[in-house]
């Protein structure tokens, strides 16, 4: 039978307690395999549950791979160059890395809305219709046989620049940024490996050799179920507000998922979840990315971060992210990182003084950290502004 489909929701009731905050973030860190594992994953089937996880920071998109899976910096970015998961722009204009055999169809059902978004940037920076199609042909040409062996490495964006100028095309004044977007989320580019913290470009129909092509329903089941299993329980707003779709289109994507979503009242929400939830654990000690899912993929924050919190976390709110770090299913300061040739430095500025065991548990995950990047790592400790623990 199809799945209840949550109405508009209802007022929320009283201010959710910390006991049933710190209770829904413990469920949304086992579905995310945020709580910590012995066994690691293929990056793919990591990248490809979570249909995208944000990545327009390199070392951030690389980390929450990581920090999922268990894997090493290095094998994720191996299947990366194996081809088994790309970077592109499938929704909201923000890059994320996808499953390569995902790339086209999030493309496909999401990118169209921030293309249509950004039109009017297009035509005040020079790209009108001609000029976007002469830069599409360029490119296309470009990228043809770009990433197949050694002799024929990916595109790189200054080559790809060079290319555009031959053509009579100025990438400059973000020109080319937007060309090279725009042609990524019309789905003729995807990003191949990266080439030291520089991306490189192929096309998505040589690179991506067995790609998924559902049809719109069937897309939009998947979309919602996969969405609901890694970050549930969630709101059908987190769902609209993580793909940039209309919410008849989300509530349409939740009737077509069926009976492995269902519905909870949850502090006077209605909140989905997928009927094989793992079981929620601790959730001892994260070091969230910035930019992670546990943060970026709800639009609605109330379980890990109280509207102070969040104006530490986004300060000036102006998009940007800080890591945060997680101790039991609550938020409790936030880390950065310098990241060296040989040695890396972590910084952690908790809200409160941490107990001794809580700052052990911090130092394993850092340890963690550090087994992921493939070099010691260097820990300070400072305070953070504001905060309410």
């Amino acid at each position: 039978m199809p799945a209840p489909t949550p109405a508009t929701p209802a007022t929320p009731g009283p201010e959710p307690s910390g006991r049933v905050r710190r209770e829904v973030v413990r469920r949304r860190l086992a579905a995310t395999g945020l709580a910590p594992t012995d066994a690691p994953e293929r990056a793919e089937a990591v990248v490809g549950s979570h249909l995208a996880l944000q990545a327009q920071d390199l070392e951030s998109g690389l980390w929450s791979v990581g920090s999922r899976s268990g894997l090493t910096r290095e094998q994720v970015v191996d299947a990366w160059a194996a081809g088994t998961i790309t970077r592109t722009w499938p929704m909201r204009g923000t890059l994320h890395l996808v499953a390569a055999r995902d790339a086209g169809w999030l493309t496909g059902l999401l990118a169209g809305r921030a293309v249509a978004a950004s039109a009017r940037r297009r035509r005040d920076l020079g790209l009108d219709e001609e000029v976007t199609a002469r830069a599409r042909r360029t490119l296309v040409a470009a990228a043809q046989g770009a990433g197949r062996d050694a002799d024929h490495p990916p595109l790189t964006r200054p080559r790809a620049y060079d290319a555009l100028r031959a053509a009579g095309i100025d990438p400059d004044g973000q020109r080319g940024v937007h060309l090279l977007g725009l042609l990524s989320q019309e789905g003729l580019l995807v990003q191949g490996p990266p080439q030291g913290r520089d991306p490189t470009f192929v096309l998505h129909d040589e690179w991506v050799l067995d790609p998924w092509r559902p049809d719109r329903d069937e897309a939009l089941a998947t979309l919602a179920t996969r969405y609901v299993r890694r970050h549930g329980p969630v709101g059908e707003r987190d769902l609209a507000g993580w793909t940039g779709l209309p919410l008849r289109d989300v509530r349409a994507a939740v009737a077509l998922a069926g009976d492995v979503l269902a519905v909870e009242r949850v502090a006077g929400r209605d909140l989905l979840v997928h009927v094989d939830a793992p079981t929620a654990g601790e959730g001892g000690v994260v070091l969230a990315a910035p930019f992670d899912e546990l943060v970026l993929g709800y639009k609605e924050r109330w379980a890990l971060l109280t509207a102070e919190q969040e104006r530490v976390v986004v300060p000036g709110g102006n998009g940007m992210f800080l890591a945060t770090v997680v101790v039991d299913g609550a938020v409790r300061g936030t880390w950065g990182r310098r990241l060296g040739t040989e040695r890396a430095r972590v910084t952690m500025s908790p809200w409160d003084p941490p107990a001794a065991r809580t700052r052990r548990a911090v130092e394993e995950a850092v340890a963690r950290y550090g087994a992921f990047l493939g070099r010691p790592v260097d820990t300070t400790w400072a305070p953070a502004p504001g905060g309410d623990g």
